[in-house]
Protein backbone atom coordinates (compact mmCIF):
# COMPACT_ATOMS: atom_id res chain seq x y z
CA UNK A 1 0.00 0.00 0.00
CA UNK A 2 1.41 3.56 -0.82
CA UNK A 3 1.96 5.71 1.79
CA UNK A 4 -0.59 8.59 0.04
CA UNK A 5 -3.31 5.59 0.85
CA UNK A 6 -2.26 5.09 4.18
CA UNK A 7 -2.20 8.84 4.84
CA UNK A 8 -5.67 8.66 3.25
CA UNK A 9 -6.89 5.92 5.43
CA UNK A 10 -5.46 7.39 8.56
CA UNK A 11 -7.64 10.75 7.87
CA UNK A 12 -10.71 8.80 7.42
CA UNK A 13 -10.55 7.14 10.84
CA UNK A 14 -9.40 10.79 12.01
CA UNK A 15 -12.91 12.01 11.18
CA UNK A 16 -14.89 8.95 12.09
CA UNK A 17 -13.60 9.53 15.35
CA UNK A 18 -14.12 12.98 15.59
CA UNK A 19 -17.85 12.29 14.34
CA UNK A 20 -18.57 10.10 16.89
CA UNK A 21 -17.17 12.10 19.32
CA UNK A 22 -19.56 15.07 18.27
CA UNK A 23 -22.51 12.89 18.45
CA UNK A 24 -21.70 11.90 21.67
CA UNK A 25 -21.57 15.04 22.65
CA UNK A 26 -25.08 16.17 21.35
CA UNK A 27 -26.47 13.19 23.12
CA UNK A 28 -25.39 14.45 26.14
CA UNK A 29 -26.17 17.71 25.95
CA UNK A 30 -29.40 16.89 24.70
CA UNK A 31 -29.91 14.86 28.30
CA UNK A 32 -30.06 16.24 31.77
CA UNK A 33 -30.21 14.61 34.89
CA UNK A 34 -31.88 16.11 37.44
CA UNK A 35 -32.28 15.60 41.60
CA UNK A 36 -34.75 17.80 43.15
CA UNK A 37 -32.15 19.98 44.58
CA UNK A 38 -30.59 20.68 40.82
CA UNK A 39 -34.13 21.42 39.53
CA UNK A 40 -34.41 23.87 42.49
CA UNK A 41 -31.34 25.39 41.77
CA UNK A 42 -32.30 25.49 37.54
CA UNK A 43 -35.17 27.36 38.77
CA UNK A 44 -33.09 29.48 40.51
CA UNK A 45 -30.77 30.45 37.87
CA UNK A 46 -33.26 30.57 34.30
CA UNK A 47 -36.35 30.97 35.31
CA UNK A 48 -38.11 34.51 34.13
CA UNK A 49 -40.58 35.16 36.40
CA UNK A 50 -37.87 35.43 39.29
CA UNK A 51 -35.65 37.24 36.39
CA UNK A 52 -38.26 39.84 36.26
CA UNK A 53 -38.86 40.16 39.73
CA UNK A 54 -34.95 41.15 40.31
CA UNK A 55 -35.45 43.40 37.18
CA UNK A 56 -38.27 44.77 39.45
CA UNK A 57 -36.08 45.31 42.39
CA UNK A 58 -33.57 47.11 39.92
CA UNK A 59 -35.74 49.61 39.01
CA UNK A 60 -36.82 50.25 42.81
CA UNK A 61 -33.26 50.87 43.13
CA UNK A 62 -33.27 53.59 40.80
CA UNK A 63 -36.37 54.91 41.86
CA UNK A 64 -35.02 55.76 45.40
CA UNK A 65 -32.02 57.31 43.59
CA UNK A 66 -34.57 59.79 41.28
CA UNK A 67 -36.24 60.88 44.66
CA UNK A 68 -32.59 62.05 46.15
CA UNK A 69 -32.10 63.94 43.46
CA UNK A 70 -35.26 66.09 44.30
CA UNK A 71 -32.74 67.54 46.89
CA UNK A 72 -30.40 68.52 44.72
CA UNK A 73 -30.08 72.42 43.09
CA UNK A 74 -32.47 73.45 39.83
CA UNK A 75 -29.84 74.19 36.97
CA UNK A 76 -31.29 76.07 34.36
CA UNK A 77 -29.71 77.82 31.04
CA UNK A 78 -31.59 79.87 28.87
CA UNK A 79 -30.69 81.78 25.63
CA UNK A 80 -32.72 83.31 22.89
CA UNK A 81 -32.23 85.98 19.83
CA UNK A 82 -34.69 88.25 18.64
CA UNK A 83 -35.23 90.16 15.49
CA UNK A 84 -38.04 93.68 16.78
CA UNK A 85 -39.51 96.01 14.70
CA UNK A 86 -39.56 99.94 15.83
CA UNK A 87 -42.11 101.05 18.10
CA UNK A 88 -45.46 102.49 17.16
CA UNK A 89 -47.42 104.84 19.86
CA UNK A 90 -50.67 105.42 18.93
CA UNK A 91 -52.39 108.40 20.24
CA UNK A 92 -55.68 109.58 20.46
CA UNK A 93 -57.41 106.94 17.99
CA UNK A 94 -54.90 105.61 14.96
CA UNK A 95 -55.08 108.61 12.82
CA UNK A 96 -52.12 110.06 15.19
CA UNK A 97 -49.13 107.81 15.86
CA UNK A 98 -45.45 107.98 16.59
CA UNK A 99 -42.86 105.83 15.48
CA UNK A 100 -40.29 105.34 17.76
CA UNK A 101 -36.97 103.59 16.48
CA UNK A 102 -35.83 100.46 18.61
CA UNK A 103 -32.90 98.92 18.74
CA UNK A 104 -33.88 95.81 16.72
CA UNK A 105 -31.56 92.88 17.82
CA UNK A 106 -32.00 91.25 21.31
CA UNK A 107 -30.96 88.53 23.03
CA UNK A 108 -29.45 87.24 26.23
CA UNK A 109 -27.81 84.39 28.23
CA UNK A 110 -28.83 83.30 31.93
CA UNK A 111 -27.95 81.23 34.10
CA UNK A 112 -30.33 80.33 37.13
CA UNK A 113 -30.25 77.86 40.44
CA UNK A 114 -32.58 77.20 42.53
CA UNK A 115 -32.31 75.23 45.67
CA UNK A 116 -34.95 73.20 47.74
CA UNK A 117 -35.29 74.55 51.50
CA UNK A 118 -38.26 73.16 52.63
CA UNK A 119 -40.88 71.29 50.96
CA UNK A 120 -43.14 70.40 54.12
CA UNK A 121 -41.11 67.15 54.80
CA UNK A 122 -42.22 65.49 50.99
CA UNK A 123 -39.20 65.31 49.23
CA UNK A 124 -37.93 63.68 52.87
CA UNK A 125 -40.76 61.82 52.85
CA UNK A 126 -40.36 60.48 48.87
CA UNK A 127 -36.76 59.31 50.35
CA UNK A 128 -38.74 57.36 52.67
CA UNK A 129 -40.94 55.66 50.64
CA UNK A 130 -38.82 55.13 47.93
CA UNK A 131 -36.44 53.12 49.92
CA UNK A 132 -39.46 51.22 51.74
CA UNK A 133 -40.60 50.72 48.20
CA UNK A 134 -37.18 49.04 47.25
CA UNK A 135 -37.11 46.75 50.81
CA UNK A 136 -40.87 45.82 49.06
CA UNK A 137 -39.17 44.99 45.88
CA UNK A 138 -36.43 42.74 48.16
CA UNK A 139 -39.48 41.06 49.67
CA UNK A 140 -41.21 39.96 46.06
CA UNK A 141 -38.01 38.65 44.86
CA UNK A 142 -37.36 36.46 47.61
CA UNK A 143 -41.68 35.42 47.51
CA UNK A 144 -41.32 34.92 43.99
CA UNK A 145 -38.74 32.78 44.46
CA UNK A 146 -40.12 30.62 46.52
CA UNK A 147 -43.31 30.44 45.09
CA UNK A 148 -41.42 29.03 41.94
CA UNK A 149 -39.13 26.71 43.95
CA UNK A 150 -42.57 25.15 45.81
CA UNK A 151 -43.90 24.78 42.03
CA UNK A 152 -40.90 23.53 41.35
CA UNK A 153 -41.03 21.12 44.13
CA UNK A 154 -44.85 20.28 43.46
CA UNK A 155 -44.09 19.55 39.43
CA UNK A 156 -41.08 17.33 40.67
CA UNK A 157 -42.66 15.26 43.36
CA UNK A 158 -45.55 14.64 40.65
CA UNK A 159 -43.92 13.27 37.97
CA UNK A 160 -42.26 11.04 40.46
CA UNK A 161 -46.06 10.21 41.89
CA UNK A 162 -46.44 9.35 37.99
CA UNK A 163 -43.28 7.51 37.31
CA UNK A 164 -44.09 5.23 40.43
CA UNK A 165 -47.31 4.23 39.42
CA UNK A 166 -46.20 3.57 35.21
CA UNK A 167 -43.88 1.06 37.98
CA UNK A 168 -47.04 -0.05 39.80
CA UNK A 169 -48.91 -0.52 36.48
CA UNK A 170 -45.99 -1.96 34.43
CA UNK A 171 -45.86 -5.11 37.71
CA UNK A 172 -49.38 -5.35 36.97
CA UNK A 173 -49.54 -5.84 33.25
CA UNK A 174 -46.78 -8.63 33.97
CA UNK A 175 -49.10 -10.50 36.23
CA UNK A 176 -52.11 -9.71 33.63
CA UNK A 177 -50.78 -11.76 31.10
CA UNK A 178 -48.99 -14.23 33.03
CA UNK A 179 -52.93 -14.90 34.51
CA UNK A 180 -54.14 -14.65 30.50
CA UNK A 181 -51.71 -17.43 29.88
CA UNK A 182 -53.05 -19.31 32.60
CA UNK A 183 -56.03 -19.00 31.80
CA UNK A 184 -55.82 -20.04 27.94
CA UNK A 185 -54.24 -23.18 29.31
CA UNK A 186 -56.90 -23.97 31.56
CA UNK A 187 -59.90 -23.15 28.54
CA UNK A 188 -57.36 -25.86 26.08
CA UNK A 189 -57.87 -28.26 28.64
CA UNK A 190 -61.64 -27.80 29.08
CA UNK A 191 -61.82 -26.27 32.46
CA UNK A 192 -63.04 -22.54 31.76
CA UNK A 193 -65.50 -21.07 29.30
CA UNK A 194 -64.12 -18.28 26.51
CA UNK A 195 -65.49 -16.14 28.53
CA UNK A 196 -63.47 -16.38 31.27
CA UNK A 197 -60.54 -15.51 28.57
CA UNK A 198 -62.27 -12.20 27.29
CA UNK A 199 -62.56 -11.07 30.92
CA UNK A 200 -58.58 -11.85 31.33
CA UNK A 201 -57.85 -9.63 27.62
CA UNK A 202 -60.11 -6.94 29.28
CA UNK A 203 -58.34 -6.41 32.39
CA UNK A 204 -55.13 -6.76 30.40
CA UNK A 205 -56.45 -4.12 27.92
CA UNK A 206 -57.35 -2.02 30.70
CA UNK A 207 -54.56 -1.95 32.22
CA UNK A 208 -52.87 -0.78 29.29
CA UNK A 209 -54.98 2.42 28.53
CA UNK A 210 -53.91 3.18 31.57
CA UNK A 211 -50.18 2.87 31.38
CA UNK A 212 -50.69 5.26 28.00
CA UNK A 213 -52.87 7.66 29.69
CA UNK A 214 -49.85 7.81 32.49
CA UNK A 215 -47.25 8.11 30.14
CA UNK A 216 -49.17 11.27 28.71
CA UNK A 217 -49.66 12.73 32.02
CA UNK A 218 -45.38 12.13 32.81
CA UNK A 219 -44.84 13.97 29.29
CA UNK A 220 -46.95 16.77 29.93
CA UNK A 221 -45.80 17.11 33.65
CA UNK A 222 -42.48 16.93 32.00
CA UNK A 223 -43.19 20.04 29.78
CA UNK A 224 -44.04 21.99 32.53
CA UNK A 225 -40.86 21.37 34.74
CA UNK A 226 -39.28 22.31 31.14
CA UNK A 227 -40.91 25.47 31.18
CA UNK A 228 -40.63 26.37 35.00
CA UNK A 229 -36.52 25.63 34.52
CA UNK A 230 -36.69 27.52 31.14
CA UNK A 231 -34.88 24.46 29.46
CA UNK A 232 -35.23 23.55 26.14
CA UNK A 233 -38.07 21.41 24.36
CA UNK A 234 -35.59 19.43 22.65
CA UNK A 235 -33.33 18.76 26.31
CA UNK A 236 -34.29 15.28 27.81
CA UNK A 237 -35.20 15.09 31.51
CA UNK A 238 -34.57 12.54 33.81
CA UNK A 239 -35.49 12.52 37.40
CA UNK A 240 -32.76 11.11 39.99
CA UNK A 241 -35.07 9.82 42.80
CA UNK A 242 -32.50 8.53 44.81
CA UNK A 243 -33.09 8.73 47.99
CA UNK A 244 -35.97 11.20 47.61
CA UNK A 245 -38.96 10.00 49.85
CA UNK A 246 -37.43 10.35 53.30
CA UNK A 247 -39.87 10.59 56.11
CA UNK A 248 -40.31 13.80 56.92
CA UNK A 249 -39.99 14.72 60.51
CA UNK A 250 -42.36 17.23 62.73
CA UNK A 251 -39.22 18.11 64.45
CA UNK A 252 -41.09 21.11 65.28
CA UNK A 253 -44.52 21.90 67.53
CA UNK A 254 -47.80 23.62 65.54
CA UNK A 255 -47.05 26.58 68.00
CA UNK A 256 -43.47 27.03 66.46
CA UNK A 257 -44.06 26.86 62.95
CA UNK A 258 -47.04 28.94 63.32
CA UNK A 259 -44.55 31.55 65.09
CA UNK A 260 -42.47 31.12 62.40
CA UNK A 261 -45.09 31.78 59.59
CA UNK A 262 -45.64 35.84 61.35
CA UNK A 263 -42.35 36.47 59.86
CA UNK A 264 -42.26 34.58 56.25
CA UNK A 265 -42.61 36.69 53.58
CA UNK A 266 -46.14 37.12 52.97
CA UNK A 267 -46.17 38.76 56.31
CA UNK A 268 -43.48 40.82 55.95
CA UNK A 269 -44.71 42.20 52.48
CA UNK A 270 -48.57 43.35 54.24
CA UNK A 271 -46.77 45.34 56.71
CA UNK A 272 -44.03 46.98 54.32
CA UNK A 273 -47.31 47.81 52.00
CA UNK A 274 -48.60 49.38 55.46
CA UNK A 275 -45.57 51.11 56.12
CA UNK A 276 -46.18 52.68 52.33
CA UNK A 277 -49.58 54.03 53.20
CA UNK A 278 -47.87 55.72 56.33
CA UNK A 279 -45.14 57.38 54.04
CA UNK A 280 -48.14 58.08 51.43
CA UNK A 281 -50.14 59.81 54.22
CA UNK A 282 -47.37 61.53 55.63
CA UNK A 283 -46.06 62.81 51.63
CA UNK A 284 -50.14 64.36 51.43
CA UNK A 285 -49.66 65.99 55.01
CA UNK A 286 -47.10 67.66 53.37
CA UNK A 287 -49.40 69.51 51.35
CA UNK A 288 -50.53 72.04 53.73
CA UNK A 289 -47.20 73.53 54.42
CA UNK A 290 -45.75 75.59 51.77
CA UNK A 291 -42.74 75.77 50.11
CA UNK A 292 -39.56 77.18 50.43
CA UNK A 293 -36.33 77.39 48.27
CA UNK A 294 -33.07 79.38 47.74
CA UNK A 295 -32.57 80.24 43.80
CA UNK A 296 -29.99 82.98 41.96
CA UNK A 297 -29.69 84.03 38.37
CA UNK A 298 -26.80 85.72 36.19
CA UNK A 299 -27.37 86.77 32.94
CA UNK A 300 -26.26 88.59 29.91
CA UNK A 301 -28.09 90.71 27.88
CA UNK A 302 -28.70 92.91 24.99
CA UNK A 303 -29.88 95.95 24.80
CA UNK A 304 -29.91 97.67 28.13
CA UNK A 305 -34.05 97.95 28.26
CA UNK A 306 -33.44 98.20 31.91
CA UNK A 307 -33.22 102.09 31.58
CA UNK A 308 -34.86 104.36 29.86
CA UNK A 309 -34.19 105.30 26.38
CA UNK A 310 -33.03 102.02 26.07
CA UNK A 311 -29.25 102.02 25.20
CA UNK A 312 -27.05 99.48 22.69
CA UNK A 313 -24.86 98.02 25.34
CA UNK A 314 -24.30 94.46 26.48
CA UNK A 315 -25.01 94.28 30.29
CA UNK A 316 -25.02 91.65 33.24
CA UNK A 317 -27.65 91.16 35.98
CA UNK A 318 -27.12 88.81 38.54
CA UNK A 319 -29.56 88.06 41.64
CA UNK A 320 -30.01 85.90 44.57
CA UNK A 321 -32.60 85.37 47.25
CA UNK A 322 -35.48 83.21 48.45
CA UNK A 323 -38.48 81.99 47.06
CA UNK A 324 -41.88 81.46 49.05
CA UNK A 325 -45.10 79.58 48.21
CA UNK A 326 -47.65 78.29 49.80
CA UNK A 327 -51.33 77.14 48.52
CA UNK A 328 -54.21 78.26 50.02
CA UNK A 329 -56.00 75.92 47.82
CA UNK A 330 -54.49 73.08 49.21
CA UNK A 331 -56.07 73.71 52.80
CA UNK A 332 -59.52 72.92 51.69
CA UNK A 333 -58.07 69.88 48.36
CA UNK A 334 -55.71 68.39 50.70
CA UNK A 335 -58.56 67.50 53.17
CA UNK A 336 -60.41 64.90 51.15
CA UNK A 337 -56.97 63.55 50.05
CA UNK A 338 -55.77 62.61 54.13
CA UNK A 339 -59.46 61.02 54.32
CA UNK A 340 -58.26 58.94 51.13
CA UNK A 341 -55.01 58.23 52.91
CA UNK A 342 -56.34 57.35 56.02
CA UNK A 343 -58.77 54.79 54.39
CA UNK A 344 -55.46 53.22 52.77
CA UNK A 345 -53.91 53.20 55.45
CA UNK A 346 -56.80 51.73 57.14
CA UNK A 347 -57.37 49.50 54.06
CA UNK A 348 -53.43 48.11 54.89
CA UNK A 349 -53.45 47.19 58.38
CA UNK A 350 -56.57 45.20 57.50
CA UNK A 351 -55.02 43.47 54.90
CA UNK A 352 -52.49 42.48 57.42
CA UNK A 353 -54.86 41.39 59.99
CA UNK A 354 -56.42 39.18 57.53
CA UNK A 355 -53.46 38.04 56.27
CA UNK A 356 -52.20 36.83 59.45
CA UNK A 357 -55.73 34.39 59.94
CA UNK A 358 -55.27 32.87 56.46
CA UNK A 359 -51.79 31.97 57.55
CA UNK A 360 -52.82 30.64 60.66
CA UNK A 361 -55.50 28.90 58.76
CA UNK A 362 -52.91 27.41 56.35
CA UNK A 363 -50.21 26.44 58.77
CA UNK A 364 -52.52 24.73 61.12
CA UNK A 365 -54.30 22.37 57.74
CA UNK A 366 -50.80 21.78 56.46
CA UNK A 367 -50.01 20.35 60.04
CA UNK A 368 -52.87 18.32 60.77
CA UNK A 369 -53.01 16.86 57.09
CA UNK A 370 -49.13 15.33 56.98
CA UNK A 371 -50.35 13.98 60.68
CA UNK A 372 -52.57 12.00 58.74
CA UNK A 373 -50.96 11.24 56.14
CA UNK A 374 -48.01 9.90 58.45
CA UNK A 375 -50.43 7.65 60.15
CA UNK A 376 -51.65 6.57 56.81
CA UNK A 377 -48.66 4.77 55.81
CA UNK A 378 -48.39 2.11 58.13
CA UNK A 379 -51.90 0.87 57.34
CA UNK A 380 -51.05 0.98 53.71
CA UNK A 381 -48.44 -0.68 53.86
CA UNK A 382 -50.84 -3.36 56.22
CA UNK A 383 -53.30 -3.13 53.04
CA UNK A 384 -50.45 -4.25 50.89
CA UNK A 385 -49.62 -7.27 52.52
CA UNK A 386 -53.34 -8.26 53.15
CA UNK A 387 -54.53 -7.16 49.51
CA UNK A 388 -51.45 -9.69 48.29
CA UNK A 389 -52.63 -13.02 50.80
CA UNK A 390 -56.19 -11.98 49.61
CA UNK A 391 -54.90 -12.33 46.11
CA UNK A 392 -53.14 -15.26 46.54
CA UNK A 393 -55.84 -17.16 48.18
CA UNK A 394 -58.25 -16.30 45.31
CA UNK A 395 -56.10 -17.09 42.92
CA UNK A 396 -55.33 -20.69 44.11
CA UNK A 397 -59.04 -21.55 44.41
CA UNK A 398 -58.96 -20.14 40.95
CA UNK A 399 -56.69 -22.46 39.50
CA UNK A 400 -58.92 -25.20 41.67
CA UNK A 401 -61.76 -24.05 40.00
CA UNK A 402 -63.38 -22.81 43.04
CA UNK A 403 -63.36 -19.18 42.19
CA UNK A 404 -64.82 -17.31 39.71
CA UNK A 405 -62.97 -15.12 36.74
CA UNK A 406 -64.48 -12.40 38.56
CA UNK A 407 -63.07 -12.66 42.17
CA UNK A 408 -59.49 -12.78 40.84
CA UNK A 409 -60.05 -9.74 38.95
CA UNK A 410 -61.79 -8.20 41.84
CA UNK A 411 -58.13 -9.36 44.18
CA UNK A 412 -56.09 -8.26 41.73
CA UNK A 413 -57.70 -4.64 41.27
CA UNK A 414 -58.17 -4.46 45.39
CA UNK A 415 -53.94 -4.94 45.01
CA UNK A 416 -53.53 -2.89 42.66
CA UNK A 417 -55.43 0.06 44.66
CA UNK A 418 -53.49 -0.94 47.54
CA UNK A 419 -49.89 -0.45 45.79
CA UNK A 420 -50.79 2.46 44.69
CA UNK A 421 -52.18 4.00 48.00
CA UNK A 422 -49.37 3.37 49.36
CA UNK A 423 -46.57 4.97 46.81
CA UNK A 424 -49.30 7.87 47.02
CA UNK A 425 -49.34 8.52 50.59
CA UNK A 426 -45.48 8.61 50.60
CA UNK A 427 -45.19 10.86 47.95
CA UNK A 428 -47.84 12.98 49.45
CA UNK A 429 -46.09 13.08 52.94
CA UNK A 430 -42.83 13.99 51.21
CA UNK A 431 -45.34 17.07 49.43
CA UNK A 432 -47.58 17.96 52.38
CA UNK A 433 -43.70 17.93 54.68
CA UNK A 434 -42.83 21.02 51.89
CA UNK A 435 -45.98 22.71 51.66
CA UNK A 436 -46.15 23.15 55.32
CA UNK A 437 -42.49 24.38 55.43
CA UNK A 438 -43.57 26.89 52.84
CA UNK A 439 -46.37 27.95 54.55
CA UNK A 440 -44.58 28.90 57.78
CA UNK A 441 -41.64 30.30 55.60
CA UNK A 442 -39.26 28.21 56.37
CA UNK A 443 -38.17 26.20 52.86
CA UNK A 444 -35.38 27.77 52.31
CA UNK A 445 -34.04 26.71 55.72
CA UNK A 446 -34.85 23.14 55.01
CA UNK A 447 -34.94 21.92 51.79
CA UNK A 448 -31.61 20.98 50.91
CA UNK A 449 -31.23 19.12 54.38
Amino acid sequence: MSNTKIFMLIICMLVVVLLSNNTAFSQHEAKITLTLEHAIQTARENNKHIAKAELKKDIATQEVDIARDRQLPDLDFHTSYARITNLTEFHNGYSNKEVIKAIPDMYDATLSAKVPLYAGGRIKTAIEKSNKEKELSTLQVEKTTNDIEMDVIGTYLGIYKLMSVQQVINEQIKEEQKRLREVQALKRNGAVTKNEILRAELQLNNMQLSLITNQKNITVATHDLQTILNLSEEMTLELDTTNLLQMPALEDAYEAYLQKAYQKEDMRIALKHQEIALAERKEVKGGFYPTVGLFGSYAYKYPDYMLFPPTPYLYSLGMIGVDVNFSISNLYKNKKKMTVANKHVAESQLETSILKDEITDKVFKEYQQLKEIKERIPVTEKAIQQAEENYRIIKVKYLNQLALITDIVDADNALLQARFNNVSEKIDAQMKFYQLLYASGMLDQNKLN
